[in-house]
């Protein structure tokens, strides 16, 4: 939810599709007797995929709530809340090889809270955290789109989340921290590993700017009436080199990371059916985050965020943004129809801009336990008088099929 109210998720929130799947799989992953594997192919049962469902109902007595006021102090927070219900790291970003190719990248690290233990634990494998991860990589120049998954308990160090130093990691998939950059507060250097069917990477970012803090310092709404929130900042810029494999073909690689963060106990109110979060790196070096919750009923909520080239955080105007989706694309997998391509309209400092965006390619969807849509897509348009153009992130959930 990825992921948001200042902001979405990755993240408000989170990204998104299917999060019965997950409370089922968590409670398997977690019970004493369980392995830890998760069949990955149990999520074509049309029982799965309401992600948005689980995002509303009203958490378990014994959470945390969020509140606003609450600093969100580094390093610590980089680390894991277990005694909220849910939190995510979201990494995106566009990669470039030596000899022209193109990627885009997801890798997530999603933590859930099952709540309270029912009885007192019987093995060292019971827990009641449980943690899933999503790699995704779009090959443009391939047209093609390779996702995979993994699980594991928050038990016997096969997941977790420390952020001094800063590591997050689900099995062998990790973001691990290198020495620390001085002086900046949140800022981090650090490795990236993930491996899946057909695709290996490995990366080193380098986030040398500190952490965007979204909404109200952090503090971040996810509905008109502010019933409910997260906590939630960003880490866009990062410079990122490293090397992908895909199908044993080795590439050096260069791009840019953004990094989403954000823990709560609840992120979607009664009556809010999903959400569209757009993170846009524009070459004129404006970075520009919009997230709308839709409303049933209702207005939408819609909050904003932009970056100026040196990184400071201007104000947002929301009410004056425009979001109108202008081509969709159908799942052949899940039947679920998408808006793949929007025009953007808003107002900043240098004057009203315009934007075009579209998927890169359409099939991006992560048809996994969670099912929801995260894509690379193009972006160019209008920033006051002098045209633009750049490269982005879409994330939607809660859509169906027609």
């Amino acid at each position: 939810m990825n992921r948001r109210g200042g902001f979405p998720l990755r993240g408000a929130l989170l990204a998104a599709g299917a999060a019965l799947l997950v409370m089922l799989a968590a409670s398997w992953i977690m019970r004493p007797g369980g392995t830890g594997d998760v069949d990955a192919e149990s999520s074509e049962s049309p029982a799965f995929g309401d992600l948005v469902a689980f995002l509303a109902e009203p958490p378990e007595k014994g959470f945390a709530e969020v509140r606003p006021g609450q600093p969100i102090r580094f390093p610590r927070d980089h680390g894991a809340h277990p005694e909220f219900r849910q939190e995510w790291w979201y990494f995106t970003g566009q990669l470039h090889a030596a000899n022209g190719r193109r990627f885009g990248y997801q890798l997530t690290f999603f933590r859930f809270a099952a709540g309270s233990m029912p009885e007192a634990p019987r093995s060292a494998w019971a827990a009641d955290q449980s943690w899933m991860a999503h790699l995704a990589i779009t090959d443009v120049s391939g047209g093609r789109f390779l996702r995979d998954e993994d699980f594991a308990r928050g038990t016997l160090e096969l997941a977790g989340a420390t952020g001094e130093p800063f590591d997050v990691w689900v099995n062998g998939w990790s973001v691990r921290a290198l020495p620390e950059v001085p002086g900046c507060a949140g800022c981090f250097r650090a490795t990236l590993a993930a491996s899946g069917e057909g695709m290996e990477l490995a990366l080193e970012l380098d986030a040398s700017h500190p952490p965007v803090l979204q909404g109200e310092a952090g503090y971040s709404v996810k509905s008109a009436d502010g019933r409910v929130a997260s906590y939630y900042y960003s880490m866009p810029g990062m410079a990122t080199r490293g090397s992908l494999r895909l199908d044993g073909e080795l590439h050096a690689v260069e791009g840019e990371t953004w990094m989403d963060r954000e823990w709560s106990s609840a992120v979607l109110s009664p009556g809010q059916s999903g959400w569209d979060w757009f993170s846009l790196n524009l070459d004129n070096g404006y970075k520009l985050m919009i997230f709308r919750v839709r409303e049933d009923g209702s207005p939408d909520f819609l909050s904003a965020s932009l970056l100026d080239p040196e990184g400071r955080q201007l104000g947002a105007d929301s009410a004056g943004i425009i979001l109108e989706p202008v081509d969709y694309w159908t799942s052949g997998e899940t039947g679920i129809r998408y808006p793949m391509a929007w025009e953007i309209s808003g107002v900043a400092p240098e004057g009203p801009w315009s934007l075009e965006l579209g998927a890169v390619i359409p099939e991006q969807e992560m048809a996994l336990a969670f099912r929801y849509y995260e894509g690379l897509v193009d972006v160019a348009g209008q920033w006051g008088s002098d045209p633009v153009g750049g490269w982005g992130y879409l994330e939607l959930t809660g859509y169906s099929i027609p």
